[in-house]
């Protein structure tokens, strides 16, 4: 993804003023740096779904938990 965002950034600052590109290259750094949170935070959502469903599925067995005889 992040490799689409700079081509089109690279095939439209061609056409821009130099300060456009600028700004043009900070707001793509910018998008960037939010995505990586995303996909931070998507990860994390996801880890903690796991937890959530070891925790509350009857029956599952808990990492840790001694095994009944």
């Amino acid at each position: 993804m992040k490799q689409r965002i700079r081509r089109a950034a690279r095939r439209t600052r061609d056409a821009l003023p130099f300060e456009s590109k600028a700004s043009l290259r900070a707001r793509v750094d910018r998008l960037e740096r939010e995505l990586d949170e995303c996909r931070r935070d998507g990860r994390r959502v996801a880890e903690m779904l796991d937890l959530l469903e070891q925790r509350l599925t009857p029956g599952a067995e808990r990492p840790g938990a001694d095994a009944k005889a």
